[in-house]
């Protein structure tokens, strides 16, 4: 996540079909990021106060989204929700809600 939020880009919709474990060239595994479709890119001058955003329309699946993102409102910290949510399904192996 560090890398595609210091590009100043937001996924906005982390999910298992969009996590990819794959191997690098020394056949270590990796995890990635896939299905940039609705991403959004995160610039400053669109921040609203404390570093959240104001969507018009919600994207995104929802069982995966945190509180904040189904209401409209978006910051970065809400990518770490849904990947602890993610984290959570692995574990666990249930689906969120």
């Amino acid at each position: 996540m560090r890398d595609i939020h210091s590009q100043n880009v937001v996924h906005r919709d982390l999910k298992p079909a969009n996590l990819v474990l794959a191997k690098d060239s020394e056949g270590r595994r990796n995890l990635k990021v896939v299905d940039f479709g609705i991403s959004k890119e995160y610039k400053g001058d669109l921040l609203k106060e404390e570093g959240v955003k104001q969507f018009t329309t919600m994207v995104g699946t929802m069982q995966w989204q945190s509180p904040e993102q189904v209401n409209g409102k978006f910051s970065k910290q809400s990518e770490y929700f849904a990947l602890g949510m993610n984290i959570m399904a692995m574990i666990t192996g249930k689906e969120p809600f």
